[in-house]
């Protein structure tokens, strides 16, 4: 559960004049309230929202501070008034209680402590709520020397970044988000900012890169503001199609290649009869990633049959879509379906 800006307005759309004036009648009604009936309904807040969210008042602050460009002309909010503003434009928001699927993997930055053998890492995972809104929240773990995988606890509190800085650009928006480092990873939550990214933020591909002995992780994901022509999608170029049973609906990459030294393995993901997902691999050329080397004729791996409900049925280890990890010599996505024993064939 997280606090979110509320308007009234579809996020992350400014507010037309319509909107405006019902936000200033809002304020209106709060101002009419006298000192003592102010502080008693903020206190009434504070009681009822108590331990579900970090520092609630500086919270309500800044939502009121956020709030002034679209208020009319008024007086001097008194500390009080100026706090329960700022109440009246959040709501609590349940950022995954409809989903929590499309992981990537990376190793953790942090390897301190970390027993011989094993490795830290950090999941990043597409979260759906309310309206179908994704956003994007984080997972710590360790795979352990004998492959097997740990999850750490889940924080108790969820939180949202404050928004550094947002410079238009030609390709976009750049935007800055910045977290207080006392906030525990699964604590952080990101949400839609730019109008791109309004109907959501979907699966993030977080990749490592090191060059001078400085890491940094970039990510790609799909963010969606809706289009009046779903049948057109301009550039890019077409190495794979579908070929085999299990892949004739359509087929997908899953996450960014993994350098090997035969060639770029990409994992794919293909969609068959019934709208079944299942997990295949490919083999690309190192120097001409165009030229396919070899692709699996059936899938490395598909749903089971006792592993087949949920929020998308019959989906195959939904993390692999987004990302993988090498550690030693295994390639070690993310699972949230069990795989089948049945051996995949590789075609040259």
């Amino acid at each position: 559960m997280i606090v979110r800006p509320f308007k009234p307005a579809t996020e992350p759309r400014d507010l037309n004049p319509t909107d405006k004036t019902r936000a200033n009648h809002i304020v209106e009604r709060v101002l009419a309230l006298d000192t003592k009936a102010a502080a008693a309904q903020l206190a009434d807040v504070l009681e009822n929202f108590a331990g579900r969210h970090r520092n609630l008042l500086e919270t309500f602050e800044l939502r009121a501070d956020e709030m002034e460009q679209a208020l009319a002309a008024h007086g001097t909010f008194s500390e009080i008034q100026r706090q329960l503003v700022g109440a009246y434009f959040l709501h609590e928001y349940s950022f995954e209680a409809s989903a929590l699927f499309n992981p990537s993997i990376v190793p953790h930055p942090d390897q301190s402590g970390t027993p011989a053998g094993s490795l830290r890492f950090i999941l990043s995972l597409r979260a759906v709520g309310e309206g179908h809104v994704s956003s994007l929240t984080f997972r710590a773990g360790t795979v352990a020397a004998d492959g097997s995988i740990a999850v750490d606890p889940t924080a108790r509190l969820a939180s949202s970044p404050r928004v550094g800085y947002r410079v238009p650009g030609p390709i976009g928006d750049e935007v800055e988000v910045i977290f207080k480092p006392e906030q525990d990873i699964s604590e952080r939550v990101i949400f839609p900012v730019t109008e791109s990214q309004s109907n959501g933020i979907e699966g993030a591909r977080f990749v490592e890169f090191s060059d001078g002995g400085r890491t940094t992780y970039y990510a790609t994901y799909t963010a969606y503001k809706g289009s009046d022509d779903l049948y057109r999608w301009e550039g890019g170029q077409a190495i794979l199609k579908p070929q085999f049973p299990w892949e004739f609906v359509q087929i997908g990459n899953c996450g960014s290649p993994i350098e090997l030294e035969e060639g770029w393995l990409l994992l794919t993901h293909g969609v068959g009869p019934v709208r079944k997902y299942s997990i295949g691999a490919v083999l690309l050329d190192k120097r001409d990633p165009s030229r396919v080397l070899a692709r699996s004729s059936e899938p490395l791996l598909r749903p089971e049959a006792s592993e087949r409900e949920g929020y998308v049925p019959n989906v195959a280890t939904p993390a692999a879509r987004c990302g993988t990890m090498i550690r030693s010599s295994c390639h070690t996505p993310y699972r949230t379906r069990s795989p089948t024993s049945r051996p995949s064939r590789f075609q040259r």
